[in-house]
């Protein structure tokens, strides 16, 4: 009997009214492999791709696109031939009519699996090979390809067992459609879930926390789930940085395997009907959910009120509520009756011991994660997204004419950062202010004086190959040390200012924002003068020190680089022809920067407020929350000008490494009889007596 049950007339007899699953995935994986395939090279010619082009795309689209699309419905075969082959389970008539039959439960299983697997790998290979065929015909054919398509069915035959396996599991352990369901939806969701509600805690009461997810609410995120584990899996394929990931899937196919095999052996047959049929899962399903339901419910609960001192009482009744709520719900599901709601009350207990542990260990950060910070010889280099302002590409090779740029923003968690590198300096810097803003976050946070520092987002990335996200909230004092330690030891200024390289003749125009609060269009007709102009800025750059960089500027240059030839890659190919790019950047210009403002001072244009006419400034103030309008004052007089213009900067030249007067009021200026509107700010140092008074007295609710 046992060589029996492989055989094509077994299989044919036991697939009777389930050969529509066939059927089906073939329909699936038409949409996937040749249909995709077919949409895709009809866009490809009809862009005019040249064959060597379209040869490229195709051979990406074999490693990349049909991974994806195949992997959608491989998630829909495990499941369907999962529930079909195990499905009887629930039913006490057909496990006894299963277990009558003079076939071992382990061969039975052995052939669920194998018919599972046919059931998968025969419209797979039938439409795979129509896919194959496809391309002969339209000239892409090789032994190249048919190792990818080799290499594409094992990783999917891979990740349909594991998911298939995974199914079997809940199946086998489950005892009807109710527990199944569930546990089937904490299958797919419980590891991203508990990472959301980790994270929730995380930035309600730690000061660094910087919205990243790394370490365990990283692993909880994207590898717990047997379904985003092979979401996760198709993404870092993709990019080529698969190798260890298909290992761990090895051993998660191998190990859901084996449970799901052991689990259909010795399942009780008087155990169809129950929740579940090991009384043991209970126990371990009951602390895997009603911890992580206790502290949610409480997250949910604490962010309900507005103001701070009520969050504390709420959050306590909502991890109270949550936690006894959902066991009472688990138990009743457990035991099919309402009557054991309060059942198993040790268990309870123990629960929400656990539950109060976790919520101490974040109200009083107990672990040390805002105090924390790598040891300097554990890190291999320091990313940071330096406030605002800043580029988020390095030009990092300009051969042949053609130009590569490290877009650092796409594929970072932080966004736009630079590499600032690890000397002693930058790392002794952050050391400082990670202790600082560890002493005095509490009170930041409660005061609600976040506005009023810049957040310098840090990822540490550690020799181990792993990453350390901080958020540090720094005064504007902090930040200028912090930029000056990465100008002078870090990579900071030949990375910010690469983008100067590009040759000039993809420079059409160049703008400049001058102390007059307009822009102005440069030397529109003259191409030698604009490239002496961005030589002269070159430079200076080259000369200019991490004082120099972190000073007050006196013109600031826009820069956009049209038609500017980029290195030809899958993501930027365009047909018959090269990747062309805009870059836009701007450069802050500096009083010491000689030579750049020697040429322009050419134009007339204003490089210091001295050179500005200003006949009148107009202050208005408003209410912050409901920008209610409280007064107005006009400022005229000779003497109150003179004073006031020793703090006014046009918003264009306003840096992150100075500080300015608050946001609850607006500049008018008015420059030779002309009102000027284009965004003005005072220099908090620099803020004359008389206005500090009057503001007192526009707004007797703000603290000075």
């Amino acid at each position: 009997m046992k060589s029996k049950i492989y055989s094509s007339e077994y299989v044919k007899v036991t697939s009777k009214g389930q050969m529509w699953i066939p059927v089906f995935l073939a329909i699936g994986f038409l949409m996937a492999f040749p249909v995709a395939e077919l949409l895709k090279m009809g866009n490809w010619f009809g862009m005019e791709y040249t064959h060597a082009q379209i040869e490229l795309l195709y051979e990406n689209l074999w490693k990349d696109g049909f991974l994806g699309t195949g992997y959608l419905v491989t998630v829909i075969a495990a499941v369907l031939n999962g529930i079909s082959q195990f499905w009887y389970q629930y039913s006490s008539r057909k496990v006894d009519f299963y277990h009558c039959l003079p076939v071992k439960r382990s061969n039975l299983f052995l052939h669920k699996t194998y018919v599972g697997i046919l059931y998968y790998l025969i419209p797979y290979l039938v439409m795979e090979f129509f896919s194959i065929c496809i391309g002969a015909m339209r000239g892409f054919f090789s032994l190249h390809l048919m190792k990818l398509a080799l290499i594409l069915l094992l990783l999917h035959l891979v990740l349909y067992l594991m998911l298939y396996f995974s199914v079997v599991l809940v199946l086998c352990v489950t005892g009807n459609l109710l527990m199944g369901a569930l546990c089937m939806g904490a299958l797919a969701l419980y590891g991203p879930i508990l990472s959301g509600i980790i994270q929730s805690y995380q930035a309600s009461f730690f000061y660094t926390y910087s919205g990243n997810s790394y370490g365990i609410t990283e692993i909880l995120e994207n590898y717990v789930s047997p379904f985003i584990l092979g979401y996760t899996f198709t993404n870092r394929y993709a990019a080529g940085k698969s190798g260890k990931l298909l290992a761990v899937i090895l051993i998660v196919t191998l190990v859901m395997a084996a449970c799901s095999y052991f689990a259909y052996v010795k399942r009780p047959a008087e155990g169809t009907g129950k929740a579940l049929v090991f009384p043991w899962t209970e126990v371990v399903l009951r602390f895997l959910v009603v911890i992580p339901a206790g502290l949610g419910v409480g997250i949910i609960f604490h962010l309900l009120p507005v103001k701070d001192d009520n969050r504390l009482p709420w959050w306590i009744f909502g991890m109270i509520v949550g936690t006894f709520l959902v066991h009472g719900i688990l138990e009743v599901i457990f035991q099919m009756d309402f009557r054991k709601f309060l059942s198993h009350k040790l268990q309870l207990g123990l629960c929400s011991v656990f539950v109060a542990l976790i919520a101490i260990n974040y109200q009083f950060d107990l672990q040390g994660y805002d105090a924390y910070m790598p040891a300097q010889d554990e890190i291999e280099t320091i990313m940071s997204n330096l406030g605002n302002g800043y580029e988020n590409f390095q030009l990092v090779e300009d051969k042949g004419g053609y130009y590569a740029f490290n877009d650092y923003g796409y594929d970072s968690k932080l966004g736009s950062v630079h590499n600032v590198g690890i000397d002693q300096g930058i790392y002794q810097t952050l050391e400082e202010i990670s202790r600082s803003v560890n002493e005095a976050g509490k009170q930041m946070k409660d005061e609600d004086t976040w506005d009023y520092y810049d957040s310098y987002k840090i990822q540490y990335v550690l020799k181990s190959g792993k990453s350390v996200y901080r958020d540090y909230h720094m005064s504007t004092e902090q930040a200028k040390t912090f930029l000056t330690a990465c100008y002078e030891e870090g990579t900071l200024k030949e990375e910010k200012y690469s983008s100067l390289c590009i040759d000039t003749k993809f420079l059409p125009s160049i703008s400049g924002n001058f102390y007059d609060g307009n822009s102005y269009t440069l030397f529109q007709g003259d191409k030698n003068k604009r490239k002496a102009l961005i030589e002269a800025v070159q430079e200076d750059v080259k000369e200019a020190g991490a004082s120099v960089l972190t000073g007050e500027p006196c013109a600031m240059l826009n820069l956009t680089y049209e038609n500017v030839p980029e290195r030809t890659s899958i993501t930027n190919m365009v047909p018959k022809g090269n990747s062309m790019r805009y870059v836009y950047t701007n450069v802050y210009v500096y009083p010491e920067f000689k030579r750049t403002v020697a040429i322009l001072k050419e134009t007339g244009y204003p490089l210091s407020i001295d050179d500005v006419q200003v006949d009148q400034v107009e202050i208005r103030y408003w209410i912050a929350d409901s920008y209610e309008e409280t007064e107005t004052i006009v400022y005229s007089d000779e003497e109150q000008i003179q004073e006031l213009k020793k703090a006014l900067v046009p918003y264009g030249l306003s840096c992150d490494w100075e500080t300015y007067r608050g946001n609850w009021s607006s500049l008018k200026v008015v420059i030779n009889g002309t009102n000027n509107e284009g965004g003005w700010r005072l220099k908090e140092d620099a803020c004359p007596g008389f206005l500090k008074e009057d503001e007192k007295r526009a707004r007797p609710d703000l603290v000075d």
